[in-house]
């Protein structure tokens, strides 16, 4: 689901792609790439908000994640 997304948004379907990123997350609640990239998919279409609460998750699944770490920073400037 997750490389069908990041398809989707190049092909500028951002509607599929959030549904295909939703799907990976719901299929893998713990793989915490899942919520990085609804999440940063979230933050193009304008959605913040829902966007950091995404990456605190992926944060908390895996304290390590160097891209959620900086999409939280970045949208938190």
């Amino acid at each position: 689901h997750i490389n069908l997304g990041n398809v989707l948004q190049l092909r500028n379907d951002p509607a599929g792609a959030e549904r295909e990123f939703r799907l990976a997350v719901e299929f893998d609640p713990k793989l915490a790439i899942s919520r990085v990239s609804l999440g940063m998919l979230l933050v193009r279409t304008g959605r913040i908000s829902e966007a950091v609460s995404l990456f605190k998750e992926a944060l908390v699944l895996d304290p390590g994640n160097e891209q959620a770490r900086e999409f939280l920073k970045l949208t938190q400037q």
